[in-house]
């Protein structure tokens, strides 16, 4: 009974491992994505003259701040999520290593 029930642990920790980095690497796809779409966005704003003679200088100017204060935030954010998901692949490879330390017969 308790060979099954440490099984089912193991098979339960790995399911649960498994679906917190597939998470955290979607977390850090859409992240990256929405980076992308925003630095897209301050290139159109930019660099088409037509739309900046559509827009007022004032309004221009502010959402331009704006735009650069998310980027700034939303690098932040990617940089400490990256980090945290080496960290945990860190730990987790380092875990993989010293149980195939105390186990040499696999």
């Amino acid at each position: 009974m308790f060979f099954f029930c440490f099984i089912f642990c193991f098979c339960f920790r790995i399911c649960f491992c498994f679906i917190f980095f597939s998470f955290m690497l979607l977390n850090l796809a859409f992240i990256t994505l929405f980076i992308f779409l925003l630095q897209l966005a301050s290139i159109f704003l930019f660099f088409i003259p037509q739309l900046k003679s559509v827009l007022s200088s004032n309004l221009l100017s502010q959402f331009s701040s704006s735009l650069f204060h998310i980027l700034f935030h939303f690098r932040i954010v990617f940089f400490f999520n990256f980090l945290f998901l080496s960290f945990l692949l860190l730990s987790f490879s380092n875990r993989c290593n010293f149980l195939s330390s105390i186990n040499p017969s696999s």
